[in-house]
């Protein structure tokens, strides 16, 4: 499967043995852990995880595998079609998603 990412990704907490380079945007191969979580190998091979507001699958098809095979669920995303509109869609959000929990699920 392939992904489009949408936002420059840098590594959030430097640890030895990852990447230090930036993922920049363009399309690349995606990795699934077996949770789900998606990642792309940077520049040096290493690999950095993408978060759900960084990416695009360049398929329907791939976003519904992705949803079915790990049953992802993630607020507002749903296999195939639109999603729906959210209850919130008037308010005013934060220009970066809270995603920590989705990573503790996920981890």
């Amino acid at each position: 499967m392939k992904i489009k990412v949408i936002k420059v990704i840098r590594p959030e907490i430097p640890v030895l043995g990852m990447s230090f380079i930036p993922i920049k945007l363009g399309i690349y191969d995606v990795e699934f852990n077996k949770n789900g979580a998606a990642s792309v190998r940077s520049e040096d091979g290493k690999s950095i995880g993408v978060k759900p507001d960084e990416f695009v699958f360049l398929s329907e098809s791939d976003r519904s595998e992705w949803i079915r095979r790990f049953n992802i669920n993630i607020p507002g995303v749903q296999p195939g079609g639109e999603d729906p509109p959210s209850p919130h869609d008037d308010e005013e959000f934060p220009s970066r998603p809270d995603f920590s929990l989705y990573q503790e699920i996920l981890s």
